[in-house]
C-alpha cells in the first residue's frame, strides 16, 4: 500500500532510539531520586553545600528534585526544615536566583539570611522571591512550606529597598528581626516603613513577630503601638519584645494600646524578658491580665525584670486566676535580685500559685528570696 505524502512515518531506528533515550533518562532520574532519598541531608550539611562553588550544584539538584517529585505527589527525598543562608557565599548572583526559584516548592520552612541578602545584587532577588511567595500565599491554591525568616544581627536596612519589610510582613507566618536596632541613631526610617506596612494592613498572615533587642524606645515604641492600635495584629500568636528598654513609660503605652483583645485577639505567647520592668510597674501588665484582655494567653515570660520590690509580685499573684487567664500554661518569673524582696508579696504570690483558682500551669520557672531563704521552682 502506498504511503500518503502528508503523513510521514518516523523511521523505525530513529523511533527506537528516541524511546530508548527517554527510558534511559527516566532511569537516571529514578537513580538520582534513590541516591538523594537515602542521603538524609542535615540542615548544616545542605547549608554548607550551598555556599561553595564546587558543591552548590549538588545542593541545588537535591532541592530541585524534591520539587519535581512533590509536583507528582511522590516525595521520597528528605530535606531539612531549616537552612542557614547567612555568612559569606562563593556563588554568583545568577546561581542564587536559580536556587531561590526552586526553594518555594521545597520542604524548607525556615531560612536565616545575612546582610549580603539585603544589600547589593542579592536584594532584588530576595524582593522578587518575596513577591512570588506573597502571590502564592494570597492565591490560597497551596500554602507554601516556607513560613519563617530569621535575619542575623545588624543586617536589615529597609531603606535599601522600601518594599522589603512590607513584603516580609505579608509573605510569612514568622519573622525574626532580633538584634536589628531601630531608632534615631540606627534606623528610624526603617521602622517608619515597618509601621506604615502595619497600618496598611500588610500583616495578614504573620503569626510570630520577634522584635527582641531592636531598641524599642520612646519614639520608636510609640510609633509601633499607634500602628497596632489603628489596625491590630489579628493573626499574631507570639510577640517577643524582650531586651528592649521599655521601662514604666513604655509598658504604659504597650498595655494601653497593644495588649488587648482588639489589637491582638489571638495572642498566646508574650515574651518580656529584661525590659527594665520595676516592682510597681508590674501593676500595668497585671491589670491587663486582670481585665481578661488576653484570654488566649498561654505563656508569659517576665524573666530578668526587677519586680522584687514594691507590690508588683502581689499584683501579679492576684490575677493568676482561671477567670482572668484561663489558658495560661507557662509562667517565667526567674529574677536575679537577691535583696529587696517584700516577704509579704512573696508569700501572697506563692499562696496564689497554690490556690484552686490558679490555672493549671504546666511549666513554672520561679526564683525569689524571702530573708535568707531562696525559693526556686522549675517544672
Amino acid at each position: 500500500m502506498s504511503q500518503s505524502a502528508n503523513s510521514p512515518q518516523t523511521p523505525p531506528l530513529v523511533e527506537e532510539h528516541s524511546q530508548s533515550s527517554d527510558r534511559g533518562l527516566a532511569e537516571k532520574k529514578n537513580e538520582l531520586y534513590v541516591v538523594f532519598g537515602h542521603a538524609c541531608l542535615t540542615a548544616e550539611t545542605l547549608s554548607g553545600l550551598l555556599k561553595e562553588r564546587d558543591s552548590f550544584g549538588l545542593a541545588w539538584l537535591c532541592v530541585w528534585l524534591y520539587g519535581r517529585k512533590k509536583a507528582h505527589g511522590k516525595v521520597g527525598i528528605h530535606l531539612p526544615r531549616f537552612l542557614d543562608l547567612s555568612g559569606k557565599f562563593n556563588i554568583s548572583v545568577k546561581k542564587m536566583f536559580f536556587f531561590l526559584d526552586c526553594l518555594q516548592e521545597s520542604a524548607v520552612e525556615e531560612v536565616k539570611f545575612g546582610s549580603m541578602w539585603v544589600r547589593g545584587g542579592l536584594l532584588p532577588l530576595l524582593v522578587g522571591f518575596l513577591e512570588r511567595l506573597k502571590a502564592a500565599r494570597m492565591g490560597r491554591k497551596r500554602t507554601p512550606e516556607l513560613k519563617s525568616f530569621i535575619f542575623e544581627e545588624n543586617s536589615i536596612r529597609a531603606r535599601e529597598d522600601p518594599r522589603l519589610l512590607p513584603l516580609l510582613l505579608a509573605s510569612l507566618e514568622s519573622l525574626s528581626l532580633n538584634g536589628n536596632p531601630f531608632g534615631p541613631s540606627f534606623g528610624l526610617d526603617d521602622f517608619q516603613i515597618l509601621t506604615k506596612a502595619i497600618r496598611d494592613g500588610m500583616v495578614c498572615s504573620l503569626r510570630k513577630l520577634d522584635l527582641e533587642n531592636v531598641r524599642l524606645e520612646k519614639e520608636v515604641l510609640k510609633m509601633f503601638c499607634e500602628a497596632i492600635k489603628e489596625t491590630g495584629l489579628p493573626q499574631i500568636e507570639t510577640l517577643n519584645l524582650s531586651n528592649n528598654r521599655l521601662g514604666m513609660e513604655g509598658f504604659d503605652v504597650l498595655c494601653s494600646d497593644v495588649l488587648c483583645v482588639a489589637s491582638v485577639p489571638r495572642l498566646r505567647e508574650l515574651l518580656l524578658r529584661d525590659c527594665l520592668l520595676g516592682g510597681s510597674d508590674v501593676a500595668l501588665p497585671a491589670s491587663v491580665l486582670g481585665r481578661g484582655d488576653l484570654p488566649n494567653l498561654e505563656s508569659l515570660d517576665l524573666q530578668g525584670n526587677g519586680i522584687a520590690g514594691g507590690s508588683g509580685l502581689g499584683d501579679l499573684g492576684e490575677v493568676l486566676r482561671v477567670e482572668c487567664v484561663p489558658r495560661l500554661k507557662n509562667l517565667n518569673v526567674m529574677m536575679r535580685e537577691r535583696g529587696g524582696w517584700d516577704p509579704q508579696a512573696v508569700s501572697d504570690f506563692l499562696a496564689a500559685l497554690r490556690s484552686d483558682e490558679c490555672p493549671a500551669l504546666e511549666h513554672l520557672h520561679l526564683r525569689m528570696h524571702t530573708g535568707n531563704d531562696e525559693v526556686v521552682a522549675l517544672w
